[in-house]
């Protein structure tokens, strides 16, 4: 009897191993090469970067934010919420490093530094501001792929790769690169101030170079 049980249950165990074996094919089959920083078959972007502006806060933070309610400042670990107080908030003495600013909860903005003098407003679930140290300096920010490809940013097109000295904003920014022959790279990426950045996607093993594209593609610049 217990045999016959030990069997059974060797044959159950079996059956779904065989299942989740199937699956798992299925599931490296529809997911892209890398997704976050991790890359889900190991391949990620060389980073190379050069140079950027060494910021030194002063002063307190003020946000201009009409019709909102608080405003969360975020310093590393350093969490600090105001409300505001007939449309502004400010923050007195923050840590002299790079923060954050969220308005009622949405995503965060920055960087954002001691001094700086902000208007925030929502869009759709994050948080965007005008004025700051941060946002008048620029980065470059340069993309080639072994395979080509599409490049996107925070959403929007930027055209087909490579791209050379993108002017963007500095801040954390998703980008994303759909290849030719249907496969993803996505990637986070923190972009500093008046920074010069290269990343380089690899072909991953197995796959080889598709068809160059033709025509004339769309190129943009951000904000």
């Amino acid at each position: 009897m217990d045999e016959t049980r030990t069997l059974k249950l060797m044959v159950v165990l079996m059956g779904a191993l065989i299942v989740a074996s199937g699956a798992l094919v299925m599931a490296d089959r529809a997911i892209p090469i890398d997704m976050g920083n991790a890359g889900a078959s190991g391949v990620s972007p060389t980073v190379t970067r050069e140079g950027h502006a060494t910021i030194v806060p002063k002063g307190d933070i003020t946000v201009q934010m009409e019709g909102r309610n608080r405003a969360l400042l975020k310093c590393g670990v350093i969490k600090t919420e105001r409300s505001a107080v007939e449309g502004t908030a400010v923050f007195e003495s923050p840590p002299p490093e790079a923060c954050t600013i969220a308005i009622d909860g949405r995503k965060p903005y920055g960087p954002v530094y001691g001094g700086d003098d902000l208007e925030c407003f929502p869009v759709e679930d994050m948080t965007e501001c005008l004025g700051g140290i941060a946002a008048k300096l620029k980065a470059k920010v340069s993309i080639e792929s072994d395979l080509g490809g599409d490049f996107f940013m925070g959403g929007d097109y930027y055209g087909a790769l490579p791209l050379y000295d993108l002017r963007v904003k500095p801040g954390e920014r998703w980008i994303r690169v759909e290849i030719n022959d249907g496969l993803v790279y996505e990637y986070k990426l923190y972009v500093h101030p008046d920074e010069t950045v290269h990343l380089h996607f690899p072909a991953p093993d197995g796959y080889t170079a598709p068809p160059a594209s033709s025509g004339e593609e769309e190129v943009r610049s951000d904000g």
